[in-house]
């Protein structure tokens, strides 16, 4: 029985706007979804690592945003190759968009109609509204 874990960060774009973030990154950090993508793969890197083991790997599958495409592709190669060693991702092996989407209605968040979802939706990737994708 696999479990998978969604993910979803709360990014208040008011807020956003009227800070000054003096680090240095490779995207414009007043666009919360890149935000978002990078701390996933701080996140998801540091679990795999800390809580699954050395051993272990990882695969990202993330919606398809067209608008961000460029962005998401520089992302994921300025985390993985052009940082530090001891910063780079090295858990997470795959970065994959999600095709043949299952959608689950944001109207059905209850335990059994959700069971009911996933059930109908098993082996496919999954796309909650607002998430990231996975696969069941």
């Amino acid at each position: 029985d696999r479990r998978h874990s969604i993910h979803y960060y709360a990014i208040d774009k008011n807020k956003l706007a009227s800070t000054c973030c003096t680090v240095s990154t490779c995207y414009d950090q007043k666009t919360p979804y890149i935000i978002a993508y990078d701390y996933l793969i701080t996140h998801i890197d540091w679990f795999l690592k800390e809580k699954l083991g050395k051993s272990a790997r990882g695969m990202l599958i993330i919606d398809v945003k067209d608008q961000f495409r460029k962005e998401i592709e520089t992302v994921t190669n300025d985390r993985r190759f052009n940082k530090p060693p001891n910063q780079r991702v090295k858990w997470i092996v795959e970065f994959s968009y999600c095709y043949g989407v299952c959608r689950i209605s944001p109207k059905r968040l209850n335990q059994s109609a959700l069971r009911s979802d996933f059930q109908s939706c098993e082996g496919k990737v999954v796309n909650f509204p607002h998430s990231k994708g996975l696969t069941l």
